[in-house]
């Protein structure tokens, strides 16, 4: 298992995402969207994780929603670089949710279990629909006009799901998602009446966006119907905690530290790959 560090200097981002999850979704039962965005190893992922981990931890959020477990009400989805597969994001979120009601049967409430086992099957079949009618080359406003009843039909999906818990949807490196899944991501974001829960979406600023996902995020932006998180490089005396940590103390001079933060380039995720190889070549040596 790979080592796991102390969560370092992003206690501002953090209570901004669960501030927001305490006072705009638990208590308003809104749909809440951050686009959480920073280059490669600044610690945009480990941030989400923190996150997802407090909502089970949190106080104030357990007092109102004690039955809310990450587990079964975070879905999380990484977008994969060369994958172009129409909706493949909420073709994989589909699959997720039913394993986590497969979880549900255990629950002992009636209730709770006649909710976990809402029918999904429906909607991803007319999502495959779809898939296949773009692939044969069907026409543009065919598919659009089956794209708007079935994206009202996911949503109504989602809000089933999330009558007595929010639900929480994560995707990741979401630079790399396709145009139509983007088209029913922005549905979900941009609809008034949408489930009740939170979208995250997680993006690598060293990986350019395309011209289409950059405009949408934009507009959305600007509409305020996303919230923007930029991670900013972290700033020296990280690298001595992860070091003394992962190592022991006073193994480096002031001097290397100074050199191995410069190699770091101010991001956790980049020192601790540093580290690991480091660990490993000593290990074979």
């Amino acid at each position: 298992m790979p080592f796991e560090y102390n969560f370092l200097n992003r206690d501002e981002e953090l209570y901004t995402l669960q501030d927001a999850f305490l006072n705009e979704v638990i208590k308003k039962k809104k749909c809440v969207s951050f686009l959480i965005r920073g280059r490669y190893g600044i610690g945009k992922s480990r941030l989400i994780h923190e996150f997802l981990n407090s909502i089970e931890t949190d106080q104030r959020i357990a007092v109102n929603i004690p039955k809310l477990r990450r587990s079964i009400h975070a879905i999380e989805y990484e977008c994969q670089k060369d994958s172009s597969e129409p909706y493949q994001p909420f073709m994989e979120i589909k699959e997720q949710m039913e394993a986590q009601q497969k979880g549900f049967r255990i629950l002992k409430n009636s209730f709770m279990l006649m909710i976990s086992l809402l029918p999904i099957h429906d909607v991803v079949d007319d999502l495959q629909k779809i898939v296949n009618e773009i692939k044969t080359g069907k026409q543009e406003d065919v598919i659009r006009a089956k794209e708007t009843k079935t994206f009202a039909k996911y949503l109504k999906m989602l809000k089933k799901r999330s009558q007595r818990v929010p639900v929480l949807l994560c995707i990741q490196n979401v630079q790399w998602i396709d145009d139509f899944s983007l088209k029913l991501l922005q549905t979900l974001i941009e609809n008034e009446d949408s489930f009740w829960g939170m979208i995250i979406l997680e993006e690598n600023e060293s990986k350019s966006l395309n011209s289409t996902t950059a405009t949408v995020f934009s507009r959305l932006y600007n509409e305020q119907k996303i919230k923007n998180l930029s991670l900013k490089l972290l700033q020296k005396g990280f690298e001595i905690k992860i070091l003394e940590e992962r190592l022991r103390p006073r193994l480096f001079t002031q001097v290397e530290f100074e050199h191995i933060y410069t190699l770091s380039e101010g991001c956790p995720g980049i020192l601790a790959e540093l580290v690991d190889d480091w660990i490993r070549l000593q290990g074979n040596s």
